[in-house]
């Protein structure tokens, strides 16, 4: 996924979703019309040139909160580390937590944006980490704050200023206190 040509391709697709709805609705339009994915990766078309182009867009902004992320992730010493965004232009912290959990497989990872006083969080573990699910579910009692998924893979939203809190009940669900 992170270093083929089809993650390219992944990844061009996902990042033409992001923004403005009618944004995303154009590019699923453009994408209909491509004739294959060599005609993108290749950029032989007027089609596939403006996909990459919008793609390149949003990536530039997904490097730039990459490397921040990158940056504070890698002075984390315990199991459980987090990140938060306050750049919300587009919403790629599932991306980035995915590609993030590849990164840093030992951790368990809490990917956050800020928007409108609330914190979008993408938490991952990896395939041999903690199941994360059930903790999260734990850690939201009591606070104003929602979320779920899967084993490995949740999403939730929560007050910036519960955030602390969240944390807290967290790790302790998790058994990292």
């Amino acid at each position: 996924m992170f270093k083929t040509r089809v993650g390219d391709l992944v990844n061009m697709m996902a990042f033409n979703l992001k923004g403005k709805s009618t944004d995303a609705m154009s590019a699923v339009k453009v994408f209909c019309r491509l004739d294959g994915p060599m005609e993108l990766l290749d950029e032989s078309t007027p089609q596939a040139r403006w996909i990459t182009r919008r793609y390149r867009t949003v990536k530039a902004v997904y490097d730039e909160i990459r490397k921040d992320a990158l940056a504070v992730l890698e002075k984390h010493k315990g199991p459980l580390a987090h990140f938060i965004s306050h750049k919300d232009r587009f919403a790629v912290t599932k991306d980035l937590s995915n590609e993030l959990s590849y990164l840093f497989p030992s951790k368990v990872l809490v990917i956050a944006r800020e928007k409108n006083g609330e914190l979008k969080l993408s938490i991952r573990s990896s395939r041999n980490g903690p199941a994360i699910d059930k903790a999260l579910e734990k850690a939201l009692v009591g606070l104003e704050a929602h979320g779920g998924g899967h084993e490995h893979a949740c999403g939730a939203n929560v007050k910036k200023e519960d955030f602390d809190k969240f944390l807290d009940n967290f790790r302790e669900a998790l058994g990292f206190k």
